[in-house]
């Protein structure tokens, strides 16, 4: 190379393509609702789009100021995940696991992993160090769990097992085993999610499918 010749800069990385997971999502905390209705959330290079009550919605990457991972049991109809993305200046969106009914759905929690994954390599970039990122559900309602399935224990557990002191029978064992099957799970839930913060680089797993 000549000195007249111009420096050549290095080639910039291309950004990756948007992606878009087909998962329900929303913009309300409720914890119960009757059917979800908005589909479908991308990742691109510029931030999260989503689209809700007939509204295209969109946010920078320097927008987020959160994630909150959680879980919850269903009996009968199995563990379902939600990642809730607080932005700054208020506002937040909850994306989901499940069906359109809220119930644990096999066929989207491998979309939901990737989609918890991309937002996290994406976030862990420097200059996202202000996001805080928090496993679990907060301190109070914790507490407030945990206290529900103290008195349900007592009541599904310890009575059942008091009446079998009392006069043994096969039905009351079989109260208490039915009793047993819907506390155990509750008590696991309530550990995996208890409060506490994480690193996007070390992602809790427990709170993943």
């Amino acid at each position: 190379m000549t000195a007249a010749e111009p420096l050549k800069a290095d080639p910039q990385p291309t950004p990756a393509p948007p992606r878009r997971y087909e998962l329900f999502v929303s913009e309300s905390t409720a914890r119960f609702f009757w059917k979800l209705k908005d589909e479908g959330v991308t990742l691109s290079a510029e931030g999260i789009s989503w689209r809700t009550g007939g509204m295209e919605r969109a946010r920078a990457w320097n927008e987020v100021g959160g994630v909150n991972l959680s879980t919850s049991y269903i009996h009968k109809q199995g563990t379902v995940y939600a990642c809730t993305i607080s932005f700054l200046g208020g506002g937040v969106l909850i994306v989901r696991s499940v069906s359109a009914w809220g119930h644990q759905d096999e066929t989207r929690e491998p979309a939901y992993r990737e989609f918890v994954e991309t937002l996290h390599a994406r976030l862990a970039r420097p200059e996202f160090s202000g996001v805080r990122f928090v496993a679990g559900t907060t301190a109070t309602k914790a507490l407030g769990f945990k206290i529900t399935l103290v008195i349900a224990s007592l009541f599904f557990v310890g009575l059942p097992l008091v009446l079998f002191f009392i006069g043994p029978a096969l039905e009351v064992l079989f109260i208490l085993a039915a009793g047993a099957a819907i506390i155990w799970p509750m008590w696991r839930m309530a550990q995996t999610n208890e409060p506490r913060d994480y690193s996007p680089r070390d992602l809790p797993y427990d709170l993943l499918p």
